[in-house]
């Protein structure tokens, strides 16, 4: 199988919802290919993303980033399972892009305000979706659980504590942002049905030179919309 079947004719095809869930899809089919085959495949596809990024501006690269955040986001509130095959191709896929973030020091604050018929996802998924990509996840709930587990709960009896641990959790929430913003590091934090406050620290980054800051209020759907800031670096913003 020769390696124009993973060339497409945008670069976004490779995490895009619209069709199919591309990244679920994608990582299922190469993961399945021997060894070597699969080594070849990504090593060819982080070529081909790495050799693309040279050719677009911070603000193409910084909204890329962006749409690659919203696109795994999507896809993993509808994946029909999270395996060892969607980790490898986000850390080939996406990692590759925010490495490329990292080395023009820009980053984007992907601010997400949802709800969920669980806690699952937010407390036990989504942190190991975000990570393979170079992004770091942040949710007090997420940060709860750590917490709880330190304590001994086990994962079954954590929703009864919520409560009582969601504010040791925020303490610790407001300190990581600090830390990503000083680092200038991509970031997914995610409030579940939070106040605007709860988002203050993070949008007064928002004139941050290299700094894209996006705001979800809406459901993870296919088509949903988001709201972007741009700051560009300096030397971009005096041309």
């Amino acid at each position: 199988m020769g390696f124009e079947l993973w060339t497409f004719k945008k670069i976004t095809d490779y995490w895009d919802n619209t069709k199919e869930n591309s990244i679920y899809h994608f990582s299922q089919i190469i993961g399945n290919y021997s060894e070597q085959q699969k080594e070849a495949t990504y090593r060819e596809i982080s070529q081909l993303l790495r050799d693309y990024t040279k050719l677009i501006d911070d603000f193409q690269l910084a909204r890329l980033a962006f749409y690659i955040l919203d696109e795994i986001y999507i896809s993993v509130n509808h994946m029909p399972e999270y395996n060892e095959k969607v980790v490898e191709y986000l850390q080939k896929t996406a990692g590759t892009i925010f490495e490329q973030m990292e080395e023009r020091n820009i980053a984007v604050h992907y601010l997400c305000n949802n709800k969920f018929h669980s806690y699952h996802l937010p407390m036990f998924v989504f942190k190991h979706c975000f990570m393979p990509a170079r992004v770091r996840y942040i949710c007090a709930h997420e940060v709860a659980k750590t917490l709880m587990r330190k304590d001994g709960l086990q994962n079954h009896e954590m929703e009864a504590h919520l409560e009582e641990y969601l504010p040791k959790a925020r303490p610790l929430v407001e300190e990581m942002i600090e830390i990503c913003h000083n680092e200038n590091v991509s970031y997914v934090y995610l409030e579940i049905g939070g106040a605007e406050q709860d988002f203050m620290r993070s949008m007064s980054f928002v004139h941050a030179p290299g700094t894209m800051t996006v705001v979800r209020s809406l459901a993870p759907e296919v088509g949903s919309k988001c709201q972007l800031w741009w700051a560009p670096m300096e030397a971009e913003a005096n041309k």
